[in-house]
């Protein structure tokens, strides 16, 4: 059956065992010489297993938080989300405060940043539009500026032609038949060419009476250029249908398929021209650059403007969420007990103000006023004074293990997570404060006496023998062996069997202690024991120095 002892109770059981031990020592060294005396001795062996090094403490049980509810704003109650007593969890919206000031500024705020945007926008686009690129592949037929010339958005730079097809306009007298993409043979009277395939482009289906009276429609045909051709040419044109062959009602002049005029995107001065008067382009070729020297400080005085639009309403939102109060904690929510007047951190140790019958729906209330107050009920913790000999040894994140004096079949795991900086002196012996959040909070209410022990070493593998088994004299520390052994090291040594034997030891605890040189597995070493006396006149004898393992602190 296993006994759970405070660290107190442990010492004095110790303590109560060395003195049996020297008692029985002091009986057998003045009744020896009266009788033969019987020693019982007792002997253990070195063993491998593990140690623990643990510091106990008792404390009471606690919630791990108790929050104040307050208001980062002025504003008025529009909503309330729980009554009092309820339970709450984290992340629960508790109060909502009426924000449709903030949510102006916000609708404002965006509508700035849209604004600044489309700036942000237009003018990285005019810095796009001082390089001038051709919009369709042809032929510069005129460039009407020169290299540093001052022009502004809109003026004409060159014109492009696309000479590589034409058009004809002809008139026909029904056009019933006539769809957009047939087929059409083009004739120039005036030039001994060959029939020139084309087709239809625009078909004009309004139509217009010519002097005569005769409603005349225009077809568009266009004909690949055939290297002859240039505008001002006549020619004639019929067109193939399914219907038939449509002829057309006289001649029409020849001209460029596609003529496009060349314009200066911004204003400012002409930097470069990339090519010469009638030279061949394609569509996407750059032409010129025209060069505004204020547009690159507009765009990074508009770049600044567009961060601070940004930042505003990311501020602005930011406040929004201020008008909703959510539950900080898991806990029981209540408006009619005392809160605290540390707003700002919830914390129990300032002067208290009270909570009255709770807040309602249209209470006006202030930055800081409490509106509520939750009792966390997500977990529990103990806070334990451990003394100034054994604060050193405990560290957060070091496991604990938590007994509760009213639930005695249970066993709570813990971790540290606070030590204490600042010792309470009591009786000339410094305390430190140090907190275990519990694993579990499972049948615990606040105010359960706890027993704690710390886990502060450890170490598996161990050579251990009982604490009492190893001697101090003079520094040093030793065991003694037992008789009928005959260990190597007896053998290395030419020690004699019974004999002490140094050692130098390593962790410890109130029960065992390690052994790092001196023993090996399997080696027996005597314990003090109580000699018992069967005469009187026996000669004195047993462990030399007596006593066990002292001065571990």
């Amino acid at each position: 059956m296993a006994f759970n002892l405070s660290k107190k109770q442990r010492k004095l059981v110790l303590a109560g065992g060395v003195g049996i031990i020297l008692i029985g020592l002091l009986g057998w060294y003045f009744l020896g010489s009266r009788g033969s005396s019987q020693v019982a001795t007792a002997t253990v062996a070195v063993k491998k297993e593990s140690i623990e090094v643990t510091v106990s403490a008792n404390g009471a049980v606690v919630p791990v938080a108790t929050r104040n509810i307050t208001s980062k704003v002025s504003g008025t109650i529009t909503s309330i989300g729980f009554s009092n007593g309820q339970q709450v969890k984290k992340g629960d919206l508790l109060f909502e405060l009426d924000s449709s000031s903030v949510q102006a500024e916000v609708t404002k705020a965006q509508l700035d940043l849209r604004q600044a945007e489309l700036d942000m926008g237009t003018t990285g686009q005019e810095i796009e539009d001082q390089q001038v690129y051709s919009p369709i592949s042809g032929q510069v037929t005129s460039i009407q500026v020169s290299k540093g010339q001052d022009v502004q958005k809109g003026s004409a730079l060159m014109t492009v032609q696309d000479t590589s097809s034409l058009i004809l306009v002809i008139p026909f007298t029904d056009v019933g038949n006539i769809k957009v993409g047939q087929k059409a043979d083009v004739t120039v009277p005036d030039l001994s060419l060959a029939v020139l395939p084309g087709w239809v482009k625009k078909v004009d289906r309004g139509g217009k009476a010519d002097p005569d009276g005769t409603r005349l429609y225009n077809v568009t045909v266009a004909v690949a250029n055939p290297g002859g051709l240039a505008p001002g040419v006549k020619g004639q044109a019929v067109v193939h249908t399914k219907q038939g062959t449509e002829y057309g009602y006289g001649l029409g002049p020849f001209d460029w398929a596609e003529i496009r005029t060349v314009t200066a995107g911004v204003s400012g001065t002409v930097q470069n021209l990339f090519i010469d008067e009638n030279s061949n382009v394609k569509k996407g070729q750059r032409l010129a650059s025209v060069n505004n020297d204020t547009l690159n400080v507009q765009k990074n005085s508009q770049s600044l403007k567009l961060q601070q639009s940004r930042l505003g309403i990311a501020n602005i939102e930011k406040q929004l969420t201020d008008y909703k109060i959510y539950a900080p904690v898991t806990g029981i929510l209540s408006f009619n007990q005392t809160g605290t007047g540390d707003t700002s951190t919830g914390s129990s140790n300032s002067s208290a103000s009270e909570v009255q019958n709770g807040p309602l729906v249209g209470d006006e209330v202030k930055p800081g006023q409490v509106l509520a107050i939750i009792d966390g009920t997500s977990g529990m913790s103990v806070t334990v004074p451990v003394d100034e000999v054994d604060i050193a040894k405990v560290k957060i994140g070091q496991k604990a293990s938590v007994t509760i004096d009213a639930l005695p079949d249970s066993k709570f795991g813990g971790t540290v997570t606070e030590v204490g900086n600042q010792g309470i002196v009591q009786n000339n012996v410094a305390n430190f404060d140090v907190t275990v959040l519990l694993d579990e909070a499972n049948g615990l209410k606040p105010g359960m006496t706890a027993n704690v022990e710390i886990l502060v070493n450890r170490k598996d593998q161990a050579l251990v023998v009982p604490i009492e088994a190893v001697q101090e004299r003079q520094g040093k520390k030793f065991v003694m062996l037992a008789t009928g052994q005959n260990t190597s090291q007896q053998k290395n040594a030419g020690a004699r069997q019974g004999a002490l034997r140094p050692v130098e030891t390593g962790l410890y605890n109130e029960t065992n202690i390690e052994i790092t040189s001196g023993l090996s597995e399997g080696d027996k070493v005597v314990l003090p024991t109580v000699v018992r006396s069967s005469g009187t006149n026996g000669n004195r004898g047993g462990m030399g120095g007596g006593g066990g393992f002292g001065g571990l602190h």
